[in-house]
């Protein structure tokens, strides 16, 4: 019984440190791409979020977790697809999918970059 239970707990904090190595990986490269794609003005704002989004994730559950690293893993690859321009508006019709929550966080950025809500 103790032996299963030793193997169960190495399990665990094997893919405990797994997960937390690939969230600090894409943590570290959505700051270097703010470094190389965003305006001083935008990264400063882009890399406060960033920091304060990942440090509130640290204690989600699983599913959170996996839904958060796709989103951000998404958010990666747009910007490394990005030109000269950085981001673009969101269409109606994405804005209409967002949730109660998103609708929340998006009206705080945009009064955090002093754009209308």
């Amino acid at each position: 019984s103790d032996v299963y239970k030793r193997q169960y707990q190495r399990r665990v904090r094997g893919s405990y440190r797994q997960s937390m190595s690939a969230a600090l990986g894409l943590y570290r490269r959505i700051l270097r791409l703010h470094r190389w794609k965003l305006p001083v003005d935008m990264r400063q704002l882009g890399d406060n979020y960033v920091k304060e989004e990942f440090r509130l994730h640290k204690t989600a559950n699983p599913e959170q977790v996996s839904e958060f690293m796709v989103q951000w893993q998404g958010y990666a690859e747009q910007l490394e697809g990005q030109t000269s321009d950085f981001g673009r508006e969101m269409s109606d019709a994405e804005v209409g999918l967002l949730s109660s929550d998103q609708h929340e966080q998006l009206g705080k950025l945009r009064g955090q970059s002093g754009q209308d809500s």
